[in-house]
């Protein structure tokens, strides 16, 4: 539906359009579920399964953490497989180097754009899984923190590569919790003051991210 009536018409728009679009129809949506639901947070019920302690020997593991790992392996396999397999795969993966070839190509550009928006809800779906899990509630802001993170993921890793998005997501996790267990508690505060600092240092050394390609002006994107 959002791809139908809110990103089609402005499909062949500047990428800026689309961002703003994007950020207005959330807005959107966060209005119209605190005015028909409520704006507090509500209470989920946990899954089952997902709130058991594992226990290996001496060391205590949580269900969740393991169930996060393993469906978070599966599903990154399972997309690098459809991206590179399968032909409606290939096709979104041409069509976000060259969507008017694609065109000529005979492929159908609504059919591979409304694939492309069906994977990124299922992805989010599961990933809404856990994250609520370990939260217990729902709230209509919930996702503008976590959408916001996800894009200085994509922005570490580099734009366009799958591998570099992973990559990146785990290393902002991994900065996130080492400065919170080495920042002492009155300066918790800064956590993520000096996490963005720490990215915006690791961008100026490789603007275009950890594993995206330098295109010098006047280069051809392979």
């Amino acid at each position: 539906v959002f791809e139908r009536f809110a990103f089609r018409p402005v499909r062949y728009a500047p990428t800026t359009t689309g961002l703003l679009t994007a950020f207005g129809v959330s807005i959107v949506v966060q209005n119209l579920f605190m005015l028909l639901i409520s704006p507090k947070p509500q209470s989920v019920s946990v899954l089952n399964g997902l709130n058991q302690m594992w226990f290996f020997g001496p060391f205590a593991v949580s269900s969740l953490q393991v169930m996060e790992l393993i469906v978070s392996g599966l599903t990154i396999l399972a997309l690098v497989l459809f991206l590179n397999r399968s032909t409606l795969g290939l096709a979104i993966r041409a069509a976000s180097r060259d969507f008017a070839t694609v065109r000529l190509m005979g492929i159908k550009a609504n059919r591979v754009i409304a694939t492309a928006f069906a994977i990124s809800g299922a992805l989010a779906g599961i990933a809404a899984v856990f994250i609520l899990a370990r939260r217990g509630s729902v709230s209509p802001d919930l996702g503008f923190g976590l959408v916001l993170k996800a894009f200085v993921a994509c922005v570490i890793g580099g734009f366009g590569s799958l591998p570099g998005a992973a990559v990146g997501g785990m290393l902002l996790g991994f900065i996130e919790v080492g400065l919170l267990v080495a920042l002492p508690q009155e300066y918790a505060g800064f956590r993520d003051a000096l996490t963005y600092a720490i990215i915006v240092a690791l961008l100026v050394y490789r603007p275009e991210g950890l594993l995206g390609q330098r295109i010098e002006l006047g280069d051809k994107e392979i």
